[in-house]
């Protein structure tokens, strides 16, 4: 449900913002003399990030809100497709030249080769930039409209740091830049008891393997809970009995190993960590620390722009000092990036509450203190509003904070009622 959390349009601007600021995405953008129109796009998304939240918020109520959020998403999503194909297209042009490299350093009859297979196509080429030319001018246009539109919807933009602040206190997840988890739980946890057992389990096992540490990977949608289940797990009390250290590390959008790897020490032994320390004394500090130590626990939260193998084992190259049963619980919505990670491919999905369980969630931060048996009309029209909300478990928290204030039937029912509920990708 878009209203609420981390929705799929927040989580589609920032798979945007990543490709945007690809250095080879953009270095052939300038080769295909495109880069100006890549640069506004990241621009006019800059400035409508700015009022996502206040459009996500009001569009439970407005149509013309609701519309204008419709619309950004298809875009965002044809953006996607725009940008992958010149991904695409980039690395296709990146293998003929390759493979005509080979060819021409290994064959003594490089003449007689059919330019096919040397990569030299320009009928291809040319097609190519026309289409793309073309979609990409339908993007600017629709993008442009889409600017227009937001002006005249007299959203109050909120900057800096009290957006930060009104989004961090109304629990709900950022578009561009969120705020950074903690291993500290504030609420109680439904519906995840066995989820947290078959994890617990795995984490107290020692695998056999070539390292000596394991990884599991908790991976659903947005909205489903998979950081509430880490946190659940790292303050259970056999956890931390078991593991020394324990670290909690928010990822998001960080993919430079370097940066992350700092992030990792500071968690684990943050009297390590100097001014200047270079790549290679960072990680063997971090390798020093965690064979300091027994078996470390290691949570790498909201991990989705690691996507490479070879980032990944440079980043894991210090976790081979930490002693054997040692492990690693990654959350995230790509599972690419779980198996990346996970040699074997296992992942442990989550799957969307029960009925009562959600209900629980929705209850308990729609109610609060309240009975309640003592409102039950607003009972009857919660039940329903649970049952839209498809088990997920940040949409019941984010509705029932939504409403948590009114106790107005009729404020109830708009909620019911409203269009945000018909769309097909009603879930995070």
């Amino acid at each position: 449900m878009e209203v609420v959390g981390e929705s799929i349009l927040s989580a589609a601007l920032e798979v945007l913002f990543g490709k945007l600021a690809s250095p080879d995405l953009l270095k052939f953008a300038r080769q295909e003399e495109v880069i100006a129109e890549l640069e506004g796009w990241k621009r006019e998304l800059r400035m409508i990030n700015e009022v996502l939240d206040e459009a996500e918020e009001k569009q439970v109520t407005k149509l013309s809100v609701k519309e204008w959020v419709d619309d950004l998403r298809d875009l965002a999503y044809d953006m996607e497709d725009v940008l992958d194909e010149f991904a695409t297209e980039l690395l296709r042009r990146r293998l003929i030249a390759d493979r005509a490299n080979q060819v021409a350093t290994t064959s003594k009859v490089r003449s007689l080769i059919p330019t096919c297979f040397t990569g030299f196509n320009p009928v291809g080429e040319v097609k190519f930039n026309i289409e793309m030319g073309s979609k990409i001018k339908a993007i600017t246009g629709r993008l442009d409209d889409i600017s227009n539109r937001k002006a005249k919807l007299g959203f109050n933009m909120v900057p800096g740091v009290e957006k930060s602040a009104k989004r961090f206190a109304s629990g709900a997840a950022p578009t561009w830049q969120r705020p950074p988890t903690t291993s500290l739980i504030n609420e109680p946890v439904h519906g995840r008891d066995e989820d947290k057992k078959v994890i617990i389990d795995m984490l107290l096992k020692d695998e056999a393997g070539e390292s000596n540490f394991g990884v599991i990977p908790i991976v659903g949608l947005g909205g489903m809970g998979k950081t509430t289940l880490a946190q659940f797990i790292y303050k259970d009390d056999e956890i931390v009995e078991h593991f020394e250290p324990r670290a909690w590390v928010c990822v998001s959008d960080e993919s430079d190993v370097e940066n992350l790897t700092k992030k990792i020490l500071n968690a684990v032994s943050p009297a390590e960590i100097r001014d200047g320390d270079d790549f290679n004394q960072v990680q063997l500090k971090l390798s020093k620390s965690l064979a300091a130590g027994k078996r470390f626990l290691l949570v790498l939260d909201d991990v989705w722009n690691i996507k490479s193998y070879e980032q990944w084992n440079q980043l894991r190259a210090p976790f081979k000092s930490g002693k054997g049963g040692s492990k690693i619980v990654v959350t995230t919505r790509d599972t690419n990036v779980a198996s990346l990670m996970r040699a074997d491919n296992y992942h442990h999905f989550l799957r969307p509450l029960s009925h009562d369980d959600c209900w629980s969630v929705f209850v308990e931060h729609a109610f609060e203190s309240k009975n309640v048996d003592e409102h039950p009309k607003l009972k009857s029209i919660g039940e329903k509003i649970v049952q839209k909300c498809s088990g997920l478990p940040l949409a019941a928290k984010m509705v029932g904070g939504l409403l948590r204030s009114k106790l107005q039937v009729e404020a109830w029912k708009r909620v019911l009622d409203s269009n945000i509920w018909n769309t097909s990708e009603c879930g995070l």
